[in-house]
C-alpha cells in the first residue's frame, strides 16, 4: 500500500488520518471529493466511516477497514472507551480560568443545532485552559459524548465561543481555530500537530499572514512537504490591495508568481517573505506576470535567497528538470497533476498523443503508465530539448522507437494526412502563440477547428483529454463550447481535480475527457 504523509497508521482494522481545514468528511457534490473518498483513492482501500469532523476543522479521523471493525469502534464509543482531545482559539475572556465541564441537550431545529442546559443531558464536555496571551486564549477540550456540533456549541455557551465559529457567536476570522489534535482507541494512542498560529498565538494578529499559514497547513498535511524536499505543489494563493500571489513548492524552491508586480512597498513584502522562507525552509523567488499571464512575454524575477539553476521534483514514479532562468515558467504546471496521473494509469499499451508537449510532463506520466507509443509535438526546440532532458532523467533512454518528438505546431501537425490514429490525445494549448512566417494562434478563434482536428486523430475507442487556463472562460463556458463542437455520440465529462487545485481556484486549468458515450449512454 503506497504511504502518504496524512496516514498516521494502519493495520488490518483501521486507518488513522490527519485531515486538514476545508473538506468536508464525506463528498459535498459529486465533483468534489471528501476526505473519505480522498483517501480511499490514495491508499487504494475501502473505508469505513467511524466519526466525523466538521469541514472547517482539522486534525484526526479514524477509519475501519472492514464492517467488522467498524461496528467493534461504534461499540468503543458508546461505551465511551474512545478518548479524544481537541484545542480551541478563542478571542473572548471568561470570569473563570479553571477547568470546567458542560452539560446538557443538543438538538437539530431546521439546518442548525441548539443547546439547553441540563445536568443529565445528551452531551457532555470538558474544558481545560491551556494558556493565553493579551487578546487570545487556548483551551483544550475533552468531549465525553459524540453530537454534531458538540464543542461548538458548548464552546459558545460557556462564554468561550470559537474564533472564526460565526455561526455560533464567535469573532470573524480567515479560519475556524478548532483542531483534533489527540485520539485513543483501541488501546493506541495518536497525536496530530496543530496549525503553528495554536502554539505562536502572536501570529494570530497578523490576519495577512493567517490565509497563507492556512494554506500551508493544509498542504503539509496532504503532501509533508517540510520533509519530503522533492515535493512539488501549488500551495498558496492570497490577495493584497491590487495584487494577486500565487505560491508553488517546487522540491528545493518556492516559487512566488506576482499578478501583476511586486507590490510598491517591497519593504513589507519583502518581510514577509523572509518569514516564509524561514517557515517552509526553502529560498523563495517571486516572478512578476505584467501581462497577467495570457502572453509570452519574458517577465522579471527576483530572489530572495539564491536558488540553483536547476533542480529536480518528484512526482509520482517520476522525476522533472526545473529551471530557474527561462524567462517564463520553470517547467511544470503544477495544476495538471491530477491529469498526469491519469494519463499514466490509462496509458498502458496505448498509443498517445502529447500536443503542445512543452516540457515533457504527459509524455513522461505516458511511458511510465507502459505507453506502446508516444508522439510529443511542440513549436519550441528548447521545450523539446528539456523534454529530452526529463527523459533522460529517468533513463527513459529511446532505443525502440517509443518516443516520437515532433518540431511542429500542433495545428499543422493535426492537419497532415497520416491514417495514424490515436488511443490517447492531451491537447493543453496555449491562449496565444506566435507560430511560423507571422501566424498567430488564438485559442478563442482556434477552438473549434483544433478539436476537430484531434477526433480526426482520435481511436474510435481514444479519449481526448482538453484542457485550458484561459481566465476569461469559466469552466461552465469551457463545456459548453465543447459540447456545441464534438458530435453527440461523444461526451464531455469535467475532470475532478486535486484538493489543492480545488483550494485555489485562480489559475487552475478547466480540464476536460472527450470520449464516446457507451451503449449504456455514459462514458466510463
Amino acid at each position: 500500500m503506497k504511504q502518504t504523509p496524512f496516514l498516521q497508521f494502519f493495520n488490518d482494522d483501521i486507518a488513522v488520518t490527519d485531515k486538514p481545514k476545508g473538506i468536508s468528511t464525506h463528498a459535498p457534490a459529486p465533483n468534489q471529493p471528501g476526505w473519505l473518498e480522498y483517501c480511499q483513492e490514495s491508499l487504494g482501500v475501502s473505508l469505513w466511516v467511524t466519526h466525523r469532523l466538521d469541514k472547517e476543522t482539522s486534525g484526526l479521523v479514524l477509519f475501519a477497514r472492514n464492517p467488522q471493525a467498524a461496528e467493534t469502534i461504534r461499540q468503543e464509543f458508546i461505551l465511551n472507551r474512545v478518548k479524544k482531545v481537541y484545542w480551541l482559539i478563542t478571542d473572548r475572556s471568561p470570569d473563570f480560568h479553571h477547568p470546567v465541564t458542560v452539560k446538557g441537550n443538543i438538538e437539530k431545529k431546521g439546518k442548525t443545532f441548539i443547546f439547553t442546559p441540563h445536568p443529565s443531558g445528551n452531551s457532555e464536555t470538558l474544558f481545560i485552559p491551556i494558556k493565553r496571551n493579551a487578546l487570545f486564549q487556548l483551551w483544550e477540550a475533552q468531549p465525553l459524548t459524540g453530537k454534531t456540533h458538540q464543542i461548538r456549541l458548548h464552546a459558545a455557551h460557556l462564554g468561550i465561543p470559537i474564533l472564526g465559529d460565526v455561526l455560533y457567536g464567535g469573532s470573524s476570522f480567515p479560519t475556524l481555530c478548532l483542531h483534533a489534535k489527540n485520539l485513543n482507541v483501541l488501546n493506541l494512542r495518536f497525536e496530530s500537530h496543530p496549525p503553528i498560529f495554536f502554539e505562536r498565538m502572536g501570529l494570530l494578529y497578523h490576519k495577512d499572514l493567517i490565509k497563507i499559514l492556512i494554506d500551508l497547513d493544509q498542504r503539509q498535511r496532504l503532501f509533508g512537504f517540510l520533509k519530503n524536499r522533492k515535493v512539488a505543489c501549488r500551495a498558496s494563493y492570497w490577495n493584497e490591495d491590487n495584487f494577486t500571489f500565487i505560491l508553488d513548492i517546487l522540491g528545493e524552491v518556492v516559487w512566488i508568481h506576482c499578478y501583476p508586480t511586486l507590490p510598491k512597498e517591497v519593504s513589507l513584502f519583502q518581510r514577509k517573505i523572509e518569514f516564509l522562507q524561514h517557515l517552509i525552509q526553502r529560498p523563495i523567488v517571486a516572478q512578476e506576470k505584467p501581462n497577467l499571464g495570457q502572453g509570452n512575454t519574458s517577465s522579471a524575477t527576483h530572489e530572495f535567497a539564491p536558488i540553483p539553476e536547476n533542480w529536480e521534483i518528484e512526482e509520482n514514479n517520476y522525476k522533472m528538470l526545473m529551471k530557474k532562468n527561462t524567462g517564463k515558467h520553470y517547467g511544470l504546471f503544477l495544476d495538471q497533476r491530477r491529469t498526469r496521473k491519469y494519463i499514466s494509469d490509462h496509458a498502458h499499451d496505448k498509443e498517445v498523443l502529447n500536443l503542445f508537449s512543452y516540457t515533457g510532463g504527459f509524455t513522461l506520466a505516458a511511458l511510465k503508465g507502459g505507453a506502446r507509443q508516444v508522439t510529443q509535438v511542440d513549436l519550441s526546440r528548447k521545450h523539446l530539448n528539456w523534454s529530452q532532458e526529463n527523459l533522460s532523467l529517468n533513463g527513459l533512454v529511446d532505443s525502440k522507437g517509443k518516443i516520437i518528438s515532433i518540431h511542429d505546431d500542433a495545428m499543422g501537425f493535426l492537419k497532415n494526412t497520416s491514417p495514424k490514429r490515436y488511443h490517447l490525445i492531451v491537447c493543453d494549448p496555449p491562449v496565444f502563440s506566435r507560430l511560423q512566417n507571422g501566424r498567430v494562434f488564438r485559442l478563442n478563434k482556434e477552438l473549434p477547428t483544433l478539436i476537430q482536428l484531434c477526433l480526426r486523430k482520435l481511436h474510435p475507442s481514444g479519449t481526448l483529454i482538453f484542457s485550458t487556463n484561459y481566465e476569461e472562460w469559466s469552466e461552465f463556458e469551457v463545456a459548453n463550447k465543447l459540447q456545441k463542437i464534438v458530435p453527440d455520440s461523444f461526451e464531455v465529462i469535467p475532470f475532478l481535480q486535486d484538493l489543492d487545485t480545488l483550494w485555489i481556484p485562480h489559475g487552475r486549468s478547466k480540464i476536460f475527457i472527450i470520449k464516446k458515450r457507451t451503449s449504456e449512454g455514459r462514458s466510463h
